[in-house]
């Protein structure tokens, strides 16, 4: 286990992408459309883009530009999904190991609901968080996400 926060690598470059997709009744459909988006976007020259794009726009402008910047970019943003992988081999904490990996998702401005699909040890773990501003009924959401996915 490393000893100090320098110890830890990520091993991933992060950047958020806006997506566009369908609306779809059926969860595996929905998912099968989602993995085909966001596979064919991380083989397109857009994340190299934005990354330059972004960089571009730090080192040229104050804060106070950049931060309506990000405002504006995530207010366009209804729903967050992730397809950053967990842990591949077993990790111990203490002596013991791990059993769970939890994740949340937030986003810049305001992002009406977040979907977390993490990957641990051959086992998947979905987290949904929504906001109760955006989302008028946040107990029916989730009886009709677990629907889906049972």
């Amino acid at each position: 286990m490393p000893e100090k926060i320098e110890d830890y690598e990520a091993s991933n470059n992060f950047g958020s992408l806006q997506l566009y997709l369908d609306l779809e009744e059926d969860f595996e459909t929905a998912c099968s459309k989602v993995k085909k988006s966001m596979d064919g976007l991380k083989n397109s020259l857009l994340p190299i883009g934005t990354a330059t794009y972004m960089s571009f726009l730090t080192w040229c402008f104050p804060q106070f530009v950049l931060e309506d910047f990000t405002r504006g970019f995530g207010s366009k943003h209804s729903v967050l999904v992730s397809n950053v992988p967990g842990y591949i081999k077993p990790v111990t904490y203490g002596g013991s190991p791990a059993r769970k990996f939890f994740s949340f998702l937030s986003s810049m401005g305001s992002c009406a609901s977040s979907v977390c699909v993490v990957t641990t040890m051959n086992n998947a773990q979905i987290t949904l968080c929504s906001d109760e501003a955006l989302i008028e009924d946040i107990p029916l959401l989730c009886v009709l996400f677990d629907k889906q996915i049972q």
